[in-house]
């Protein structure tokens, strides 16, 4: 019985003095894409190795709190599963609408610290009738002008738009020509045998000169980019760079920050 007894205790001592080791050894790069997470990981997991071992040590001298002791080393290695998940659920499940909400406050708290204006300006939940859903939440990342973006699409009915619309405000941003003379301004630049190939390439410039950000409408699926209509209403706001684009003849809603 005893024998037993101390392999339970070096186990789980070992196994955070394992894990805090790894950590502080570079572990922690692992959480730089999220790094705003940090400081509540860290002081969360740190009480709970605490509890766990001070419950450990309980049961090694006194033979109870075994069932407390194993609830909590539970608890702490669920936590840890959960904390590594977050840098990976970043980069991951922009196409699976449970996961919105997760990646929506992974990136709020995690990569644009404190960003609650931020995320404020995104949906609270998707609309009930939402297709063709994604959402791309980029990492922190150690370079210089880099600066984390998000990107949210999806398609749903005018009603819908109309009051996303309604509650989002902004400053409608527009294009001093039309579309068709904005073609035609390209055709005069361009040789007559190359300007209709690139058609969406005009009418990312196009929308790119009503405001509307070309790396946004570069993480568009194809089917989008060849719908999106050239009439898209772009708002912007003139002191960051976030926004919204509606489509109202093709459902699309356009969000970014």
């Amino acid at each position: 019985m005893r024998k037993k007894i101390v392999r339970k205790r070096t186990f789980i001592e070992n196994f955070f003095k394992v894990t805090i080791s790894l950590f502080f050894l570079g572990g922690f790069l692992f959480f730089f894409p999220v790094v705003g997470l940090l400081e509540y990981i860290i002081p969360i997991f740190l009480v709970l190795s605490f509890i766990t071992i001070i419950l450990n040590k309980i049961y090694i001298k006194k033979g109870i709190c075994r069932l407390p002791m194993i609830i909590s080393f539970i608890i702490t290695v669920i936590f840890m599963c959960v904390s590594i998940s977050t840098p990976i659920i970043c980069f991951t499940f922009e196409n699976t609408k449970l996961m919105y909400p997760i990646k929506k406050a992974i990136f709020a708290y995690g990569v644009r610290v404190h960003s609650e204006a931020t995320m404020a300006r995104f949906p609270e939940k998707l609309p009930k009738n939402t297709e063709d859903y994604r959402f791309i939440t980029e990492g922190c990342f150690p370079a210089q002008d880099y600066s984390p973006h998000t990107y949210l699409y999806f398609r749903t009915d005018n009603e819908t738009i109309a009051q996303l619309e309604k509650e989002k405000g902004g400053q409608v941003t527009e294009c001093e020509m039309s579309f068709e003379e904005f073609l035609e301004s390209y055709k005069q630049k361009s040789t007559a045998n190359n300007y209709s190939e690139s058609i969406i390439d005009i009418k990312r410039q196009y929308l790119q000169a009503k405001g509307f950000p070309p790396i946004a409408f570069q993480f568009m699926s194809d089917d989008m980019q060849e719908q999106v209509d050239e009439d898209l209403i772009v708002y912007n706001f003139s002191s960051s760079s976030y926004g919204y684009a509606f489509d109202y003849d093709n459902g699309i809603v356009v969000v970014w920050g």
